[in-house]
């Protein structure tokens, strides 16, 4: 026995035969924590145990009641003990190693995985089909109303509520509808605006007819904006003439929209030069002689007489009256009714200056067609057959040449000049009416039995 102080009573273990230990009881996770009192339990439960008494008693206790009694203590005091350490603690330390361990092997093969896959390249980007269907206006980006479902629906308000005060106080008349790739097509936009754009490439051909072939060369800067304004101011569209003064882009995109349109139309009188000169001149495929005689002094401008070898001799005094002048002409600027000639006649009549006061073929006009022959029996020497640019970088300098050779005409015989210009002008009205599918009355009754016919 352990002497104890005055103050502290002995305590006397019971014999072993009434040795039964009750455990605490158990508490409750939920319960709130008490530190103090946990201490205070074990505090109790060590002086208990460390007494000599206590180990003597337990030693001749039973082996069965023992073994009972010794675990009971052992497990109540552990739990006491460890009370305030939650008894998960080593499973989540266990399961987060496993959970560090498993984290690092999907990255290992994630970087494996990065390492087989191949990479193209970031630039080229996907496109879905929904992504096709949408169209890109100056102010945000509207898909088709026939495709749009709820989520692009609240896209779209999120997107229209987030436009400046600026873009929205814009006339609708003025709006531009841009492609996914930033351009600008015809058929994009309002009817308002598609006339605009309508009547400015009518004023760009009569320019190239009437002013210059290649007017980017001479006013790259001025001439889109001179017709744009034309047009806008004609048709009224004031909205969109107030947009053009105060929006350099929106100008921008429009000029870019009749720049295009000027290569297209120059394009079509390529076309219509490598049709018709194959024939004329006789441009087989050993043609080599023949287009020796006509590029070098250009002679192709005149009529030609053919001689036993095929090679052709120029009628010197009949300049630019060569037929397949007079047809390209009437192909380009008179055929039918959208072309220059039938919608612009008055002007034909305006540069009639001579004495009979006869519509005349203005000067960019016929210098324009005869650098597309040119161009024509060039890309024919050079065996490049249609498949070539006809730009002003190239052929401006030509274009030039005729200009200069018909003003040096005009300034030195005006009134054969003019009386020249207004035999082509007939002679491509004379076209016009030979294809125009209308007969005379007695004509058209010879190929009819009319007593042959029945009479009821």
């Amino acid at each position: 026995m352990i002497e104890k102080s005055d103050d502290e009573e002995e305590l006397v273990p019971p014999p072993p035969s009434q040795y039964v230990f009750n455990p605490p009881p158990r508490l409750s996770r939920r319960q709130p924590h008490h530190p103090k009192s946990g201490r205070k339990t074990s505090k109790l439960e060590d002086s208990d145990d460390g007494g000599d008494s206590d180990t003597g008693s337990y030693k001749h206790v039973p082996s069965d009641e023992s073994e009972e009694s010794d675990l009971e203590p052992v497990e109540s005091i552990a739990q006491a003990l460890l009370e305030e350490t939650p008894a998960i603690a080593s499973s989540d330390r266990h399961s987060k190693n496993k959970q560090a361990k498993m984290v690092r092997v999907s990255s290992a093969r994630e970087r494996k995985r990065a390492m087989e896959t191949p990479k193209w390249n970031e630039s080229v980007s996907t496109i879905s089909e929904f992504d096709l269907s949408l169209v890109m206006t100056d102010d945000s980006i509207v898909p088709k109303e026939e495709e749009i479902d709820e989520d692009t629906q609240c896209s779209a308000c999120d997107v229209a509520g987030a436009r400046s005060k600026k873009a929205s106080a814009r006339d609708p008349m003025a709006r531009l509808v841009y492609t996914r790739t930033g351009s600008v097509r015809l058929t994009d936009q309002n009817d308002d605006l598609h006339m605009v754009i309508q009547h400015g490439i009518l004023e760009l051909k009569a320019y190239i007819a009437f002013n210059h072939g290649y007017p980017e060369v001479i006013a790259k800067n001025t001439y889109g904006r001179e017709i744009l304004t034309n047009a806008v101011q004609y048709l009224k569209a004031t909205p969109i003439e107030k947009r053009m003064r105060t929006d350099k882009g929106y100008l921008s995109a429009l000029v870019g929209l009749i720049d295009t349109c000027a290569s297209l139309f120059r394009r079509d009188i390529k076309d219509a030069a490598c049709k018709n000169i194959v024939g004329y001149f006789q441009l087989g495929l050993n043609c080599s002689a023949i287009l020796e005689r006509l590029l070098p002094d250009h002679l192709y401008i005149f009529p030609q007489t053919f001689n036993a070898q095929g090679l052709p001799s120029p009628i010197c005094k009949k300049p630019y009256q060569a037929e397949p002048i007079f047809t390209i002409l009437f192909e380009i600027f008179f055929k039918n009714i959208k072309s220059i000639g039938s919608q612009v006649p008055q002007r034909f009549l305006d540069i009639a200056k001579n004495k009979a006061h006869r519509p005349e073929i203005p000067i960019p006009m016929l210098s324009i067609v005869c650098t597309a022959i040119y161009a024509a029996l060039l890309g024919k020497k050079s065996k490049s057959n249609d498949d070539f640019k006809f730009t002003g970088n190239q052929f401006c300098d030509n274009y030039s040449y005729h200009v200069s050779v018909l003003e040096q005409i005009r300034a030195t015989a005006p009134n054969k000049f003019h009386k020249m210009m207004s035999d082509i002008y007939e002679e491509v009205q004379c076209l016009r009416l030979d294809t125009s599918g209308t007969y005379s009355q007695d004509v058209s009754l010879t190929f009819l039995d009319i007593d042959g016919m029945d009479d009821e």
